[in-house]
């Protein structure tokens, strides 16, 4: 019984074997350059669901009665004959026309990257039922540990209780939040687990998952907010860019000595501001680790 059909008519077998070397594990087809079998993993790792890439694999195998049965047990009664013997094979387009590469299972499980038990589900459920097996993971009602829509909702509910700070500056870009620097994750689902639902069955990873999907907060001060220096800084570059643009040729040189005066002030104090913040940080990181 062969698996694959191909426009009608059962592919045709070609010369090319599959060479394997046991002792290094590796393995190889002859006539099947690495263009080939590079284009038909891609078109395997494309396919989005595991049910499709099953019948990729299945469409490759083919099933063959079996022509020699030895029984190795003296007592025949015991003895586990295969149903069926198998070969494997992937196509190949050359000249024009689809080309039959066979390969060993070694060879096939090695170029698709899947193991050998997954081929053997999918032999053993076309061979009972004629059907490939369906990919049931995710599909069960039995989730014992599962959090229901209550038990979220207060999650959701404790964390809307803490009241963060709004960027000032940057508010325009984003409606990020942000809590005090002390705070963290794990120390606000550690006070959500003991002292606000201590009955609750919440994992750190239920918690971080409502956390960071359901909100847009962050630790520390805003990083873009700036202090009061700067801002006086800043109202006196915007006056005198107002007078410059008023001011006759005779005191333009002395307006804008002082605006590059300004200036200059004000880059220090930035750059003197992102030092400390890189310090503070530093530290912080640090007394984590420790």
């Amino acid at each position: 019984m062969l698996v694959h059909q191909c426009g009608g008519s059962f592919l045709p077998q070609s010369n090319s074997t599959c060479c394997h070397d046991n002792n290094s594990g590796n393995h190889s087809t002859s006539n099947s350059p690495a263009e080939d079998r590079g284009r038909v993993i891609s078109y395997f790792n494309s396919l989005k669901s595991k049910d499709e890439q099953d019948a990729l694999l299945a469409s490759f195998i083919s099933a063959h009665p079996v022509e020699r049965r030895r029984n190795r047990k003296e007592n025949l009664e015991q003895a586990e004959f295969h149903k069926s013997s198998y070969k494997y094979h992937f196509n190949v387009l050359r000249d024009g026309q689809s080309s039959r590469v066979d390969v060993c299972m070694k060879g096939f499980t090695s170029m698709f990257g899947v193991t050998e038990n997954r081929i053997r589900r999918i032999r053993d459920s076309i061979l009972v039922t004629g059907l490939l097996p369906k990919d049931m993971r995710g599909h069960h009602a039995y989730r014992p540990h599962a959090m229901t829509d209550e038990e979220r909702g207060l999650i959701v509910s404790y964390i809307q209780s803490f009241r963060g700070r709004v960027s000032h500056y940057s508010r325009k870009k984003t409606r990020k939040v942000y809590l005090p620097e002390d705070l963290n994750i794990s120390k606000m689902h550690a006070m959500f687990m003991e002292k606000q639902h201590p009955n609750v069955k919440c994992s750190y990873d239920s918690y971080r998952d409502s956390f960071n999907n359901k909100f847009n907060i962050s630790f520390g001060h805003p990083r873009k907010d700036t202090c009061t220096t700067c801002d006086k800084l800043k109202v006196k570059l915007d006056s005198l860019n107002s007078k410059l643009n008023q001011t006759s040729l005779n005191t333009l040189t002395d307006f804008q000595r002082r605006k590059d005066r300004i200036t200059a002030t004000l880059e220090l104090h930035q750059r003197k501001g992102e030092v400390l913040y890189e310090l503070k940080k530093a530290s912080r990181i640090e007394a984590q680790n420790n």
